[in-house]
């Protein structure tokens, strides 16, 4: 046994060597007196040594068995488990003589085997047993288990033998006193009475429930009131119970018990409304958590106590869960009706009895409706005629309520259920009375009702089908202030909805009483709705027909009241958002600047405050839809909107927005996105000269303040396709040619203060704007009075040159450039403006202080068409030009270079050969004198020209140079740069990679400048060659 001391097993182990010891014990003991004739052959000396044999095992194992069961009482539990459940298994009697011997020396085994036996008097007489001897600290937590699980016995004899323990070894907590008390509860065969009364003084006298407190405290109240309810022996336990004389509800009934010994004053204490009542709170929790409080009693008993606590000032919000919260439990429990509505004490008592049977009555519903409704209070009357329409708690509460009653009412009139419908019946009528007392109220909750957002189809037309028979029977006389409502309906996309509006429209026509056709300023409702139903037909098969002949009827001004009014009705603060955009919807082919005005505020209302730094806000339909259908509303028939003062703010305040976006078919856009995309050139040309100013003003600062691709490409898009006066946009120009940040520089000779302009004058808002200004202008083929841009234009173009650093100004020149360009070709007569309105010094100096190549470009096209229109100012700076293109362009093999050369030498040098011909006393020596120096740049650079444009330029050059009769000139500038600069002698190879049409003529050391020459000669005919030779021998 030492061995077993000193090794350490887990507790599978230990069953398995526990197993293994069962089945050692296998053998069979001794034969009994019936049995010895099978046995005789044995002699007595065998029998007595296997008997011998047998009684060693046996006490060898139980000592074994007995030892591992004192070292690890967990494993031994486990085994004695497994050892109940085999009883009535085939065990050798050696093996149950090994367990059984064991058991006999082992208390805590024996008391586990009696107290899970199947018989209720042994396991009621072992409690009694461990009531008696057993010491509370030395029962093990096995033992601790079976008793709690014994609570729940479904014999009385063993909970009265639990009720002798001791408190300490009822293993119990609250939560399990207040399950055994339900359990207990359910009950009803009369052996339990007994039992139940001695649990009840045992459990309301011990420490587990004298001390509990606050959610425990309601759910033990909710367990006792069915025995408080089952008889007054029970009422009475209870309330002469120490519990009672803590709790504060159960004091005051049993000071109520002495005038009324019965349960009426615990029904008394349950409708009182006592502040002492189970908070509704705890109730919900209890029957939500627990399934054993989901039984009908207390289901029923719960909606006593909740209907008690409903107060008008409880948050309605809270009084929809509840309402939820009871219905369902209508919904799924077996219910009945039977008896008076009215509730009682004795009709509660028959609610109690048909709950022992399973059922749950609808009177308690009744009942808990009856209070539910008459502690709401009536919705607020400054709501508006959108009270049961709009998202308000207290109105999804009410419209909640109304649409479980109609469909219950739907459902058991479909399944014959007469007695549950009566019951729906009442509840809807005692909801009708209480919130609707008229007819009119009843007609606009029902008009509410069937455009609630939540309300389906169904729902839908049965409220209008409750509206039409209302009207019928009631010759209710109806106000403007319903038209709305049934405008919203003629657009529901149901026709039945359709059919039933009309009709009741139909009934109605000549009782409207606001804004009758006697009003003098314009015809009224009762006139609109005429003259919309004479399209019944066209309505009721296509809703899409109501905007169209709505658009035909109100766009006139006969019917301005009522246009007034539908459009106050979509803008009331009040107005459902759906209810809203629907009306718009019908409205959106009336369009007027008026209309855009009063939506104005619906406007500042959707996109709300939204500051710079709170992020991207994402509207979400059905606003996000209404404001697109208010910016939409921008066409080139509302055109005026831009003029008035309110309107313009709210176009600017939506464009301007970048922080709101508009959730819209699964993406999500800017308003501006919105506004630019509607917006055409039809819509720009119908707009006045403010309209157009302010509306580029806007599109040229946000092109200036956003970097959204979106809305540049919509902006660049718009300015393309409009004709443009530029004297709109004069003042961004002006601002950016005035625009100053000076730096001071003293120089050193001359001391005096020279004012340079410094990189933050790029960074100022009125250089940005005019960077913006100029990029929509660059390239605008629709341009009216461009002349006035060009003194601005220039003097920033100027104002570029005084940079220190040119690299930071290059794009903004070549904008210049390229503006000026274009502002000149927009001018039919450039002779007319005035001759010192192209500074020439500029472009030139532009050219110079430049080292980039498309600058050098843009100012040689604008050179070279000024040359074509005022020759006069390029013929003052021709010779700079052409210098720069020999240091710089002439050098380029690029084919944007040769065809800016190309423009140069067609439209320059003609005007050098004109203005010479007709400013000189000598023409002829004046005219060679600009020739030679034209050439002398071309023939100073024709080594650096890349080959194969070589003699396409020379000849290019000479044949405008009248058709190549200054050839001589070009030839004696060759000979003379060829003499004063030498080149080196070519090979030969190298001399016939440019002589290919000249193949017969010896090329032999001829040096690359004369080869050229040579090739040029060979392109003019020969009366110009002859003509050439003899003016070369002349000179």
């Amino acid at each position: 046994m030492h061995v077993l001391l000193n090794i350490k097993f887990d507790q599978e182990e230990v069953i398995n060597i526990l197993e293994m010891i069962k089945d050692s014990a296998s053998v069979q003991p001794k034969a009994d007196d019936d049995e010895k004739s099978d046995v005789e052959s044995k002699s007595d000396h065998e029998t007595k040594v296997d008997e011998i044999d047998v009684e060693g095992l046996v006490k060898y194992c139980s000592r074994l068995v007995q030892t591992l069961e004192s070292q690890y009482p967990n494993a031994w539990d486990g085994f004695i488990y497994k050892y109940t459940t085999e009883r009535d298994s085939n065990l050798s009697e050696i093996q149950r003589r090994v367990l059984t011997l064991n058991i006999d020396q082992s208390s805590h085994a024996e008391v586990y085997l009696k107290l899970t036996d199947s018989k209720a008097l042994l396991r009621a007489e072992t409690v009694k047993y461990l009531a008696a001897h057993a010491d509370p600290s030395e029962v093990r937590e096995s033992i601790r288990h079976v008793i709690s699980e014994l609570w729940k016995d479904d014999q009385p004899c063993v909970v009265d033998a639990l009720l002798e323990l001791p408190e300490s070894l009822w293993c119990l907590d609250i939560q399990a006193v207040i399950a055994t008390l339900v359990l207990i509860s359910q009950q009803t065969h009369k052996t339990w009475n007994v039992t139940a009364q001695r649990t009840l003084e045992k459990f309301l006298g011990s420490e587990i429930c004298l001390s509990v407190e606050g959610e425990h405290r309601s759910s033990l109240l909710l367990a006792l009131l069915p025995y408080m309810f089952h008889n007054d022996l029970f009422l009475q336990t209870v309330l002469k119970s120490k519990y009672a004389d803590k709790d504060p509800l159960l004091k005051s009934m049993k000071i109520n018990y002495q005038k009324t010994a019965n349960s009426s004053i615990v029904w008394d204490a349950m409708v009182s409304k006592s502040e002492h009542l189970p908070p509704n709170e705890h109730i919900v929790r209890a029957l939500s958590q627990h399934l054993y409080f989901r039984k009908p009693i207390y289901i029923t008993i719960s909606c006593v106590l909740l209907s008690s606590n409903i107060s008008s000032r409880d948050d309605p919000q809270h009084l929809l869960k509840l309402f939820k919260f009871v219905s369902r439990f209508f919904e799924t429990q077996n219910t009945h009706w039977k008896g008076p509505t009215d509730m009682n004490h004795e009709v509660f008592q028959q609610c109690l009895c048909a709950c022992y049977k399973g059922k749950l009555s609808l009177a308690i519903y009744s009942h808990f409706m009856q209070v539910f409704i008459s502690n709401l209070d009536m919705p607020n009357s400054s709501a508006g005629m959108w009270t049961y329409c709009t998202s308000t708690p207290l109105s999804a509460l009410l419209v909640e309520m109304f649409c479980t009653f109609v469909n219950k009412c739907n459902q058991f009139e479909k399944n014959g259920q007469s007695a549950q419908l009566n019951t729906y019946v009442a509840i809807m009528k005692r909801f009708i009375k209480h919130f609707m007392p008229t007819v009119e109220d009843q007609i606009k909750f029902y008009c509410n009702l069937s455009l609630n957002a939540n309300s389906d189809v169904n729902l839908s037309i049965w409220c209008v089908y409750m509206l039409h028979h209302l009207i019928q029977n009631s010759q209710v006389s109806m106000d403007a202030t319903f038209v709305p409502y049934f405008m919203v309906l003629l657009f529901s996309p149901n026709e039945v909805v359709r059919k039933i509006s009309l009709d009741v429209l139909q009934c109605f026509t000549n009782t409207f009483q606001g804004l009758l056709s006697t009003n003098k300023t314009g015809r009224g409702f009762n006139d609109f709705i005429k003259d919309l139903i004479k399209y019944r037909e066209e309505i009721y098969l296509d809703n899409q027909c109501v905007v169209t002949y709505v658009g035909e009827i109100l766009s006139g001004k006969v019917y301005h009241h009522v246009l007034d009014s539908l459009v106050l009705s979509a803008v009331q603060e009040d107005t459902p958002p759906h209810v809203t955009l629907q009306l718009l919807q019908i409205l959106a082919n009336v369009h007027s600047c008026h209309i855009f005005k009063q939506l104005i505020p619906l406007t500042s209302r959707i996109l709300g405050n939204t500051e710079e730094d709170e992020g991207i806000r994402i509207i979400e339909e059905p606003q996000s839809r209404i404001l697109f259908h208010i910016l939409t509303r921008f066409s080139h028939s509302t055109s005026d909107i831009l003029d008035e003062a309110s309107c313009w703010a709210c176009v600017q305040a939506c464009v301007r927005n970048f922080n709101v976006k508009l959730a819209l078919d699964g993406n999500t856009l800017l308003c501006a996105n919105v506004v630019f995309d509607n917006l055409k050139a039809d819509v720009y040309d119908e707009l006045t000269r403010v309209g157009k100013e302010r509306l580029l003003h806007l599109l040229l600062e946000l092109k200036h303040d956003t970097e959204n691709d979106d809305i540049l490409i919509c902006i660049k898009e718009f300015v393309k396709k409009i004709s443009l006066d530029c004297k709109l946009i004069e003042p961004f120009l002006k601002g950016m040619a005035s625009g100053e940040v000076k730096q001071n520089t003293t120089t050193t000779k001359k001391r005096r203060t020279v004012e340079l302009p410094t990189v933050d004058l790029l960074n100022t808002k009125e250089w940005k704007l005019g960077i913006a200004t100029l990029e929509s202008i660059e390239h605008k083929k629709k341009l009216d009075n461009a002349q006035v841009l060009i003194p601005y234009i220039f003097q920033v173009l100027k104002k570029c040159l005084q940079f220190d650093e040119q690299i930071y100004v290059e794009y903004i020149k070549q904008l210049c450039l390229t503006s000026i360009h274009n502002c000149y070709l927009k001018v039919d007569n450039v002779n007319e403006l005035g001759a010192n309105l192209f500074d020439i010094d500029a472009v030139v100096e532009s050219i110079r202080t430049s080292k980039n190549p498309q600058t050098h470009h843009q100012a040689l096209l604008l050179l070279s068409y000024i040359a074509s229109v005022l020759p006069d100012q390029v013929l003052k700076k021709f010779m700079p030009i052409f210098t720069f293109m020999g240091n710089s362009i002439l050098r380029l093999d690029d084919a944007y270079s040769l065809q800016i050369i190309n423009k140069v030498i067609e439209n320059v040098v003609p005007v050098i050969l004109t203005a010479s011909d007709n400013k000189s006393n000598n023409p002829a020596h004046a005219t060679e004198g600009n020739v030679v120096e034209v050439l002398r740049v071309f023939t100073d650079a024709i080594m650096d020209i890349p080959d194969h444009r070589r003699i396409y330029l020379l000849e290019k050059l000479l044949t405008t140079l009248n058709n190549g009769h200054y050839l001589y000139v070009f030839l004696e500038l060759m000979f003379e740069r060829h003499v004063l600069h030498p080149e080196p002698v070519l090979e030969v190879n190298t001399v016939k990679r440019y002589n290919k049409d000249l193949k017969s003529q010896h090329a032999s050391g001829m040096p690359k400048r004369l080869k050229l020459a040579l090739h040029v000669c060979s392109k003019y005919p020969l009366n110009i060659l002859v003509e050439s030779c003899y003016k070369l021998v002349q000179f």
